[in-house]
């Protein structure tokens, strides 16, 4: 019995931390932030070398009561890599709260390529700019 007690206990904190950790990377975020005026993400760190890579505006209208979502990859399919990524910047243009959210899907900081999946919440649009910086 004692040796049951223990897995038990074992397995629930260990369901916990992954939780927290999971949360604390970024990789449940189901309720955008709620709270938050604003959906501002910023990855990475910029110095004083970093150049802008790419620039891109996001905006897509709302559907009623649907999530709408995006995925966007940097550089595109077809276009040569600009370089090493080192900060993204996702700057929400709505100061409403009705924002949406992004997440790194694929590549990154440290990466030559990023996808970030961009999504709103329901019965919102989205209007985004982006902004990737990076060094060769």
């Amino acid at each position: 019995m004692k040796g049951i007690y223990s897995a038990l206990v074992l397995a629930v904190s260990a369901a916990f931390l992954l939780q927290l950790v999971s949360v604390e990377a970024g990789v449940i975020n189901s309720d955008c932030e709620k709270g938050n005026k604003t959906h501002n993400y910023t990855y990475g760190a910029r110095s004083y070398y970093d150049r802008l890579l790419y620039h891109d505006l996001i905006n897509l209208k709302s559907k009623w009561m649907r999530v709408t979502s995006i995925d966007k990859t940097y550089p595109q399919q077809g276009q040569p890599s600009l370089g090493r990524i080192s900060y993204i910047e996702v700057l929400d243009q709505r100061s409403d709260s009705t924002g949406g959210c992004v997440y790194i899907r694929n590549g990154g900081v440290g990466q030559s390529n990023v996808t970030l999946h961009i999504k709103s919440q329901r019965n919102h649009g989205m209007d985004f700019v982006v902004n990737v910086y990076g060094h060769y």
